[in-house]
């Protein structure tokens, strides 16, 4: 992981936004889906969204 600085304005998300890119990007939201399976039927969110 590289530390920039940034002039840019800061939010209370943007540190969190860096690691859920970096989980999709590795491929292991996908890892996470198929190893835990499906959720119920009624579900809107995979367990990757967690």
């Amino acid at each position: 992981m590289k530390i920039e600085i940034s002039s840019e304005k800061i939010n209370p998300f943007s540190g969190i936004n860096f690691v859920i890119e970096t989980i999709r990007d590795k491929g292991i939201d996908t890892l996470i889906d198929r190893e835990f399976g499906e959720r119920g039927k009624g579900s809107v969110y995979r367990y990757s969204d967690m």
